[in-house]
C-alpha cells in the first residue's frame, strides 16, 4: 500500500510540474527586434533543421522495420518540414546574395557614369579658342578672286 502511495505521489508532482511549466511558457510573452528578425529566423530553423533531420533518421529505422500508415505518415511530414526550413534558409541566402550583387552593379554603374562624364568633359575642353581658329584656318580652302573696279552701273531696262 505504501509503494501504491508513493507511486500515486509521483504522478501527482508530475501532473502539477507538466501544469506549472505550460503555464509559465504560456504567459511568457514573445518579444523580437527588427534587427534580431534574421538572426532568430536563421537560428530556429537551423535548429528546426537539425532535430527534423535527427527525427527522420530514428522513424526511418523504425518505419523500415515496422511499417504502418502512421508512422509512414510521420517520416513524411517530418520530410515535408524540414524540406520547408531549408527553402526558408535557402530564400534568405538567395535575397543576400541579391543584395550584394545589386550593390556590386550599382557601385560599376556609378563608376562607369564617372569615367563617361570626364571622358568627355576631357573632350569638351582639349581645344582652346587659338587652337580652333587654327584649326579652321588649316582646314579653309583659298578662293582665288579678281579685284574689279566698276565705275558705271549698267542702265537696267523696265
Amino acid at each position: 500500500m505504501e509503494k501504491e502511495f508513493n507511486v500515486n505521489d509521483l504522478i501527482e508532482q508530475l501532473k502539477d510540474s507538466g501544469a506549472v511549466a505550460k503555464k509559465a511558457s504560456s504567459n511568457e510573452e514573445f518579444k523580437l527586434n527588427r534587427e534580431d528578425l534574421e538572426n532568430f529566423v536563421l537560428g530556429s530553423t537551423g535548429k528546426l533543421v537539425t532535430q527534423g533531420l535527427d527525427i527522420i533518421d530514428n522513424v526511418k529505422d523504425y518505419v523500415m522495420n515496422n511499417p504502418e500508415s502512421r508512422e509512414v505518415e510521420s517520416l513524411s511530414e517530418a520530410l515535408k518540414a524540414v524540406a520547408s526550413a531549408l527553402n526558408v534558409i535557402k530564400d534568405i541566402h538567395i535575397t543576400h546574395l541579391k543584395k550584394d550583387n545589386l550593390k556590386e552593379i550599382k557601385t560599376m554603374e556609378i563608376e562607369s557614369r564617372k569615367v563617361l562624364k570626364s571622358e568627355d568633359n576631357k573632350n569638351k575642353l582639349m581645344l582652346s579658342r587659338d587652337e580652333v581658329f587654327k584649326k579652321i584656318l588649316e582646314d579653309a580652302k583659298v578662293i582665288e578672286a579678281e579685284a574689279v573696279t566698276v565705275s558705271q552701273f549698267p542702265k537696267l531696262s523696265s
